[in-house]
């Protein structure tokens, strides 16, 4: 492997994380056996309006599942204000969603289970040479042309979405 040096490190690997076994390898992992979920999004009042008139007025809500699985829903009522959504004239919140369930679920599907170490599990093989070839290619190039790329891909992804 090769060492870096930083004020920040920010590893997005996995549960079973190398670069957390390597830099806390004191830490004690408790696995509580969920999978969770989360996610915020920008949701317009009409929406929101459906989902009091069916769970009751309230900011949170939460419905469970017949499988141990629970879905929250967590509204903020300040509107939120942003030029780029479809209707304008719609009022928009910010809404926090949680998917929460048994990780044992995941081991009935082995066609969706997911191994940190292992690409194949994560992504579809016919993605995994493009991957590499992806790879090899930053390799050859400086770290400043790499974060150069990068920061471009994303600012325009973030304009196409």
């Amino acid at each position: 492997g090769s060492k870096e040096f930083c004020d920040i490190l920010v590893g997005a690997d996995g549960v079973n994380s190398p670069v957390r076994k390597q830099k806390l390898p004191e830490l004690q992992i408790f696995d509580y056996g969920v999978t969770m979920i989360i996610t915020d999004v920008a949701a317009p009042k009409n929406l929101l309006d459906r989902l009091i008139k069916l769970n009751g007025n309230g900011t949170f809500q939460e419905t469970v599942g017949f499988n141990g699985d629970t879905t929250f829903i967590i509204f903020r009522r300040i509107p939120i204000e942003q030029e780029n959504f479809e209707n304008k004239n719609e009022t928009y919140y910010r809404a926090t969603i949680a998917y929460v369930y048994p990780t044992k679920l995941d081991d009935k599907h082995d066609e969706h289970k997911v191994v940190d170490e292992d690409l194949a599990s994560i992504v579809n093989h016919n993605y995994i040479s493009c991957i590499k070839e992806y790879e090899n290619e930053m390799l050859k190039r400086n770290s400043a042309d790499v974060l150069r790329s990068r920061f471009i891909a994303l600012g325009q992804a973030s304009q196409e979405c």
